[in-house]
């Protein structure tokens, strides 16, 4: 050729994701120390719960934790003294309140007593503690320790998401999705700067929190898109980061082991009895099956009866698979409200949703597949009558999570991204000698919960087994990445 062809303009975004602390310390690189190195002030949390709970690092012949009635209540009084009697606390608390200690290395602090009773003055629960040797999450009856100092298992962390145009062209950024667990976020209105020029970057940060003395794996997808100036091809960039922790147990300590006899033992030794728990987890639909066989048709198939979420986003927000023509949407004013009346009419003009609702609430459309509603009219106007947008939407082609401005699909007959799911988590006694449970947490992303009070039966027999089962809701429109970790304690008898 005489001239060299004509290269086209590519649009091209890039996604880069960070974690850090408030030091700029990776996220990755966190490591936990819980053995308490300082403690001139240390700060439990109260739970309420009974010296059964207790579960600690400690080995000191002091220690004691009992319990009076029924045990720690909801509200109560807290006294904490030093050995010589003087007080370090005495506060009325709810769970969760702290309660903190201020020790200053004192040796009248090295053994404390706190009397916790009900907020008539009847004594609950009675507990010495040994500051001297402690461990972060040491739990004490209805105390827990969270931190010694400086030294916490609370870490507040920034996720930061640069969002980079890496083409050669202008580009809009369309949408910013960020996907954590089972729980997904529109972050586009995040965004100061949508219109960017190649080599431009903008950025979105969330603030997390995240408790670093439990296990944690935690992994976090964004997805960018964004539309160039000339009519053309939407570009798009997925990309992922992965938090894991392995945090070091808290463990009751044991005693030295025995030296080996010198000579062989003249009869065969006795076998100890062994105390061995064990956990099984499944994840199931409503219909028995395995969380891991979901699989997402988005494309609707069936529409006779569709529905959208109100979400009250504008037409710029608009996000959908359809081509045609038809398709429209237009604010007016500032747009739409929190709170609007919306009326939807098929080609014939016939009504076919009429209600005032909320953000969040549901605009059911019944087309029973009639061809007068193969194009539908939504008008959402504010409550005081003045319409802010208006939707043109082809009901012939829909796709789950399509967005129409204002309006969001979710599910088309019984075609939905929302599956309730329920967990169940078998304990079994493993071992050949009868135990008690003591302790069954859950750890799902930075969520940990203690689920002990779920047990129906909490003393098992060797052989013997129960279970604990907990609901949720998934949305399989949407990558999802859940560990899902279960910890199970037990005492011999």
């Amino acid at each position: 050729p005489s001239e060299p062809p004509t290269v086209r303009e590519q649009c091209e975004v890039k996604v880069d994701i960070t974690c850090e602390d408030e030091n700029g310390r990776n996220c990755n690189d966190f490591s936990t120390e819980k053995q308490c190195t300082s403690t001139d002030e240390i700060d439990f949390e109260y739970t309420a719960e009974d010296c059964n709970q207790s579960f600690n690092s400690q080995d000191s012949q002091d220690d004691e934790c009992r319990d009076f009635g029924s045990g720690p209540s909801r509200n109560a009084k807290i006294e904490c003294l030093d050995s010589d009697s003087n007080v370090l606390f005495a506060r009325t608390v709810d769970v969760g309140d702290r309660v903190t200690i201020p020790r200053r290395n004192a040796p009248a602090t090295d053994l404390i007593t706190c009397n916790i009773d009900s907020v008539g003055n009847a004594v609950q629960q009675t507990l010495i503690i040994d500051t001297s040797m402690l461990s972060l999450k040491d739990t004490f009856g209805s105390l827990r320790l969270e931190s010694c100092d400086e030294q916490s298992c609370r870490v507040p962390i920034t996720y930061t998401y640069e969002i980079r145009n890496a083409g050669d062209t202008p580009m809009d950024i369309t949408l910013v999705t960020r996907t954590r667990g089972t729980s997904t976020n529109n972050l586009i209105g995040l965004v100061d700067k949508r219109n960017l020029v190649p080599g431009e970057s903008t950025e979105v940060e969330e603030n997390d929190e995240f408790d670093i003395c439990v296990d944690v794996d935690e992994k976090t997808d964004v997805r960018a898109e964004a539309d160039p100036p000339q009519p053309g091809d939407a570009c798009f960039n997925d990309e992922s980061y992965r938090f894991t922790i392995m945090a070091p147990p808290t463990s009751p300590p044991t005693d030295p082991p025995s030296p080996s006899p010198s000579d062989a033992p003249s009869e065969p030794p006795t076998v100890r009895e062994q105390c061995e728990v064990k956990v099984d987890i499944t994840c199931e639909d409503e219909n028995g099956r395995n969380c891991n066989d979901f699989s997402t048709e988005k494309q609707c198939t069936s529409t006779d009866e569709i529905d959208f979420e109100y979400t009250a986003e504008d037409c710029n927000q608009s996000f959908n698979s359809q081509d045609s023509q038809d398709d429209e949407c237009r604010d007016f004013g500032s747009g739409p409200s929190r709170n609007a009346k919306i009326e939807c009419l098929d080609s014939d003009s016939n009504v076919l949703f009429a209600r005032t609702v909320d953000v969040g609430d549901r605009v059911t459309i019944p087309r029973r597949n009639a061809p007068a509603t193969d194009l539908i009219t939504c008008n959402i106007d504010n409550t005081g009558n003045l319409l802010v947008q208006r939707l043109t939407i082809d009901m012939t082609k829909l796709t789950l999570k399509d967005k129409f401005g204002s309006l969001q699909l979710e599910s088309c007959d019984e075609q939905s991204c929302l599956v309730p799911v329920t967990y169940t988590y078998e304990i079994s006694n493993v071992g050949d000698t009868p135990m008690a449970i003591t302790l069954v947490t859950r750890t799902r992303g930075t969520s940990t919960a203690n689920l002990i009070g779920l047990l129906e039966e909490t003393d098992l027999d060797a052989g013997e087994s129960t279970v604990v089962r907990e609901t949720d809701e998934n949305d399989i429109c949407f990558d999802v990445v859940e560990e899902t970790t279960v910890r199970a304690e037990a005492d011999p008898p």
